[in-house]
């Protein structure tokens, strides 16, 4: 065990969470010998279902830049929504990210709630390989810039209402399409088994150099995803017959005015991933 470690245990304060549950958190972040450090939202609760009080110097509502990154873990307690959140609650800090599911998708969160004591104690005791994982960053026009505009699974653009969207894809200089129909996902190979998926995008391995291009409910039979390298330079104009539309980084959602455009690139702040064998663990690439 690594004394003076710290972990950044991250939750939304689900109705779900019990206070026993709750309770075995700070216990066993007690026994383990670690610092314990939980997002505001989650203080509050602990304070209202068991009655633990976290000091205001051990909470956080998103890491500041340039956070000591030694000896330091954080936890996603929830579902892959949760996971995803914490990836930008970590603003860029290498910290490494470890996903405890307790709610409905656990692909990111890979750790059963029950497994939490045994996971953690494999964590601090540093027992995890790490491997890379892409991510994209979005730049263009966002009613207001988002604070971290990356993201780890998918970007994606979106009708706002029953009218169908028009939205001119090009790769470089190059147009490669005009998707018409409920919109157009990027996503990364970690991201190929998310929401590209269900629109019959491909499972790419995490390993690939590659973002897919997914139209969403084209209206169109010829139109079909498109795999590119990740070194491409993406745009994205989007015509709407309303007056908005809806993109979304993760689960992260913006409305942006009619004929918005969009440029996504692989992200300097790609991440890390690894197995501690068996659990998903992320991290960013310094």
């Amino acid at each position: 065990m690594l004394l003076g470690m710290k972990i950044y245990f991250f939750s939304r304060p689900l109705p779900s969470h019990t206070a026993s549950d709750l309770s075995l958190i700070v216990d066993t972040a007690r026994r383990l010998g670690v610092d314990l450090i939980v997002n505001s939202e989650l203080a509050e609760l602990m304070k209202q279902r068991c009655g633990i009080t976290i000091a205001p110097e051990n909470t956080f509502t998103t890491l500041p830049p340039q956070t000591d990154v030694n000896e330091s873990i954080m936890v996603s307690y929830g579902g892959d929504g949760t996971f995803l959140e914490a990836v930008r609650r970590l603003a860029g800090n290498p910290i490494p990210l470890v996903g405890v599911n307790c709610g409905h998708l656990g692909f990111l969160s890979s750790i059963p709630a029950q497994n939490i004591e045994l996971a953690l104690e494999e964590v601090v005791a540093g027992d995890y390989v790490i491997e890379k994982r892409s991510m994209l960053e979005v730049t263009g026009d966002f009613p207001v810039r988002p604070a971290f505009p990356h993201a780890f699974n998918e970007f994606s653009i979106q009708r706002q209402d029953t009218s169908m969207i028009y939205v001119d894809t090009y790769a470089g200089e190059q147009m490669v399409a005009r998707y018409a129909g409920d919109g157009v996902i990027v996503s990364t190979p970690s991201g190929s088994t998310a929401y590209s998926l269900s629109v019959g995008g491909p499972i790419i391995s995490p390993d690939c150099h590659c973002f897919t291009i997914s139209p969403i409910a084209p209206h169109n039979l010829t139109m079909r995803p498109l795999v590119v390298p990740d070194s491409t330079e993406l745009e994205f104009h989007i015509t709407s017959q309303s007056s908005e539309a809806t993109v979304s980084l993760d689960n992260c959602i913006f409305q942006v005015p009619n004929n918005a455009k969009f440029k996504v690139v692989k992200s300097k702040k790609n991440g890390f991933c690894s197995q501690i064998p068996k659990y998903f663990v992320f991290r960013y690439v310094t």
